[in-house]
């Protein structure tokens, strides 16, 4: 989704380096300091039970449904039957990412963090590859 790490630093990168109209998708809204890099956002449908992931009709029905009121709204800078030049999925493995340990923290919270950054990437690795 756009507003973990690999979807936010993509944001970031098409809107200001290639100058591109960016619309976000995520179970989780942006940030604050990353709004101004998307044009609109669409909220994904988190799962209904945690034993099994969001169906994958559910899912397109939920982007498809959010990205026609982005593309069709008049009033928009996106809108007025703009066409979709392309989605990028930047799913991470549903992980999040993990907390980074303040910048005031002593060696071993820092080492701590490294590994469960590590530790998060091998997992995401492991589902997307």
């Amino acid at each position: 989704g756009s507003s973990g790490s690999l979807g936010r630093t993509l944001t970031k990168y098409l809107s200001q380096e290639m100058n591109m109209q960016v619309v976000g998708a995520d179970v989780v809204p942006p940030q604050s300091q990353d709004e101004s890099y998307l044009d609109g956002f669409v909220t994904m449908p988190l799962p209904t039970d945690e034993s099994s992931p969001t169906s994958l009709p559910d899912l397109t029905m939920a982007l498809v449904d959010g990205l026609s009121q982005i593309l069709t709204d008049e009033d928009d800078d996106l809108g007025g039957g703009r066409d979709l030049d392309a989605i990028i999925s930047v799913a991470g493995g549903w992980e999040g990412d993990p907390t980074l340990p303040p910048p005031n923290a002593d060696e071993l919270d820092r080492l701590e963090g490294a590994r469960e950054y590590a530790t998060t990437i091998e997992r995401m690795m492991s589902k997307n590859l």
